[in-house]
């Protein structure tokens, strides 16, 4: 696992970032592979804010390792950068003050470790993630919406990984039991 606090934006709060890897433990490794792998970042710099997201073990194969990024911040310039956030179509509604923004992206690899590739929205949609989001009480209100917005993960030698946003727009994402929690 890896945590990282940045700042993207001109004057942003700042963006917090986990890495978590997945399957292909070791001889030496005491994790049970058939457990799920939770990750959970903190979102900006509120304490009482988090985001956990967790990966059921069937989302892989066999044969594969992967990386769970999960990005969590106060707002889209903080999360994505100025520039990749003036790309995002208008969002729907208006976004509720102190819920935080997140980008999840997962990361395969059948060739151990060599090259990465995004996995496949239909396979998640298959074996769909846990996602819990734990805000003050004044946010933990009913009527809570996930919205969704397409992205994607890109990389070079200039710039390292980022994400970077992808064509489309906004869209209610499909959640089964959507909670956001009190965090107090």
């Amino acid at each position: 696992m890896w945590l990282a606090s940045v700042t993207a934006g001109q004057e942003s709060s700042p963006r917090n970032v986990g890495v978590l890897r997945l399957g292909a433990s070791t001889e030496d490794s005491t994790e049970d592979s058939d457990a799920p792998l939770s990750l959970i970042v903190q979102a900006g710099n509120d304490v009482d804010s988090m985001v956990q997201v967790t990966v059921p073990p069937s989302l892989l194969q066999t044969d594969e390792t992967g990386v769970l990024l999960l990005s969590v911040a106060s707002d889209m310039a903080a999360l994505l950068g100025d520039e990749e956030a003036a790309l995002l179509a208008e969002m729907p509604g208006v976004p509720r003050s102190g819920v935080p923004v997140i980008e999840i992206s997962i990361l395969l690899s059948d060739d151990g470790g060599a090259t990465f590739a995004e996995i496949e929205n239909d396979r998640v949609a298959a074996d769909p993630l846990s996602l819990e989001i734990t805000v003050p009480a004044a946010e933990a209100l009913a009527g809570n919406s996930l919205y969704e917005h397409p992205t994607f993960v890109s990389s070079d030698e200039t710039d390292g990984i980022r994400i970077e946003v992808g064509e489309g727009g906004w869209a209610l994402a499909s959640t089964s039991d959507l909670l956001v929690e009190d965090g107090i």
